[in-house]
């Protein structure tokens, strides 16, 4: 159906971040607002731990990708 990646971060002056990665939803389920759902959870889980940035490890190159990320709002920096 869906997966996704979130490395919280251990060292004490750097667990205030988490990176996502790896958010993948197959073909068929596309379009049912599983990666909504599937981001919100991850947020969650991220401020559970206390992670107050979070960062995102994408390919620029998958268009769909880069506006749904934009849409739920990660800015795009580097």
């Amino acid at each position: 159906m869906a997966c996704v990646g979130l490395n919280l971060e251990t060292n004490p002056k750097t667990k205030h971040t988490a990176t996502l990665f790896g958010m993948y939803i197959l073909p068929n389920n596309r379009g049912k607002n599983i990666a909504n759902e599937l981001l919100n959870h991850v947020k969650k889980i991220a401020k559970d731990h206390g992670v107050s940035q979070l960062y995102l490890g994408y390919n620029a190159e998958n268009i769909i990708a880069v506006k749904f990320y934009k849409k739920s709002g990660f800015k795009i920096y580097g």
